[in-house]
């Protein structure tokens, strides 16, 4: 059973300023015909999007308040990105929170990466419509303005966008399935792979290239323009993580 004391789901630092309570988040209403689907989908959005920092408590109270549902599809929801991995059990009471990873895990899980986004990167040269490029462009110019502000949650939901309309543009949903849990996994540490302004600017360039190798039809140079992003943001990263 999945403990669900009142303790909130604390936004801790690097997160965004508007407090340290669950309340923080900006969670949208929920239609309660579908609560459990909904509330899995804004928290998994909220966990991919860097919005809890790894060793976050989520507890099933915590989440149906903030959603203002009872606690049975909260604790569904949480069920599922428990199953994903986006959650662990810790302590005799199985208190879930955001899991941490060593330097050797995320190295697993940038070589996924490397493998999985490169490789739908590619595909989507050959699929991606003018309204998804449009879609991609218009995101990318977004985080280009974020990164001047140095705006992290404009630059971490404009980034989303950005590969997650690249990979569905692949038209592999079980591959896209596994991209998902693979940022279910790393999207806590998003916000440490941007310290300051001068990393989110530095980042721009790779994903223009990305948008030049769509225009171009160009697989491959897509393909290397993603790697090459994924691999600078774990050099950046490793250096905060424990070893094992």
């Amino acid at each position: 059973m999945m403990h669900d004391d009142a303790i909130g789901l604390l936004l801790q630092a690097g997160q965004p300023a508007a407090g340290t309570q669950v309340s923080a988040v900006q969670f949208a209403p929920v239609d309660r015909s579908t609560l459990q689907n909904q509330i899995y989908d804004q928290l998994r959005d909220a966990v991919m999007g860097g919005m809890f920092r790894p060793g976050t408590p989520i507890t099933i109270r915590a989440v149906a308040q903030a959603l203002g549902t009872s606690p049975m599809p909260a604790r569904s929801a949480l069920q599922r990105l428990e199953i994903a991995g986006a959650l662990v059990a810790r302590g005799g009471k199985r208190t879930l929170v955001i899991p941490e990873m060593s330097q050797a895990e995320y190295q697993e899980m940038l070589d996924i990466g490397v493998l999985l986004e490169g490789y739908a990167a590619f595909r989507a040269c050959s699929h991606i419509t003018a309204e998804e490029a449009a879609i991609m462009r218009a995101s990318c110019t977004g985080m280009a303005a974020a990164a001047e502000d140095y705006d992290r949650d404009c630059y971490v939901t404009e980034n989303w966008t950005f590969h997650s309309t690249l990979y569905a543009a692949s038209r592999q949903p079980t591959l896209m399935k596994f991209i998902e849990m693979r940022w279910l996994r790393i999207g806590p540490y998003v916000r440490q792979m941007m310290p300051d302004r001068e990393s989110l600017i530095e980042s721009m360039p790779i994903h223009w290239a990305v948008l030049d190798a769509i225009d171009r039809r160009d697989g491959e140079a897509a393909r290397q323009a993603i790697v090459a992003d994924l691999r600078d943001c774990a050099e950046t990263l490793m250096p905060r993580l424990g070893p094992a």
